[in-house]
């Protein structure tokens, strides 16, 4: 029989991990996390017209907890054991985890592949083999927010797999953080542990299309007005400096 929740929190194993979660915060992810907030910044200001804003965060204890039950869960009792837990923490990259904000939906391959070459003239390795993206921007029928995640190694000395150096980045429209912003702390979070009711899912995802829809409909107005209206375009751009 697979654990429970309860019961997976009470184990020894869990809350070892957790209680030395603060250490590795303070002794590692805090200076990863710095510098991958120092190195986008520099991106982002350099790139105005591209890029419009970023987030760094760094995984709280109550989240790696939800992180570790969700790869374990379906696991019994008697499995869930130091090896296993330390096993499925190393398995988590996005202890450090970031946003980039664009523009347009159909630009984000454009802006991911310019992103990966800034990251790596800043001196990270930002061109994992694919097996570590998560590339959901041609997949029309997801179920969610449509973006691409890649994942960055901060230290090129580090292991391939050593967790600790790896950061997960996410590029998504401002329709898509919008909607990031809201379900996950709304909906996720509240039933991470829990299988989300089929109502509350359908409601969540009918807003990750409505979502989705808007976005294309921006691409189609801004084709518009660069192919008939351009000059108006550049006209307001030269007055506003934008």
């Amino acid at each position: 029989m697979a654990i429970s929740y309860e019961d997976f929190r009470e184990r020894n194993a869990v809350m070892n991990l957790l209680s030395n979660y603060d250490s590795i915060v303070k002794n590692i992810l805090f200076d990863v996390s710095k510098k991958f907030s120092k190195l986008l910044n520099s991106i982002i200001n350099d790139n105005i017209d591209r890029y419009l804003t970023y987030t760094v965060r760094t995984k709280k204890a109550p989240s790696l907890e939800r992180k570790l039950w969700t790869k374990l869960k379906d696991r019994e009792p008697k499995e869930i054991l130091k090896k296993t837990v330390e096993e499925a923490f190393r398995d988590i990259r996005d202890l450090v985890a970031g946003r980039v904000e664009v523009r347009y939906y159909n630009g984000i391959p454009d802006d991911v592949d310019n992103l990966r070459k800034l990251l790596t003239q800043g001196g990270v390795d930002a061109d994992l083999t694919d097996e570590f993206d998560d590339d959901i921007y041609l997949d029309h029928d997801k179920r969610g927010y449509r973006g691409y995640h890649f994942y960055v190694r901060m230290d090129k000395d580090a292991g391939r797999m050593e967790n600790t150096a790896i950061t997960e980045l996410q590029v998504l429209t401002s329709l898509q953080l919008v909607w990031a912003r809201t379900i996950h702390p709304l909906v996720y979070d509240p039933f991470k542990g829990d299988d989300i009711p089929e109502a509350i899912d359908n409601m969540t995802q009918g807003v990750s299309h409505t979502v989705h829809s808007a976005d294309l409909q921006f691409v189609t107005l801004r084709d518009y007005m660069y192919k008939n209206h351009k000059d108006k375009i550049d006209l307001a751009k030269s007055q506003t400096g934008g």
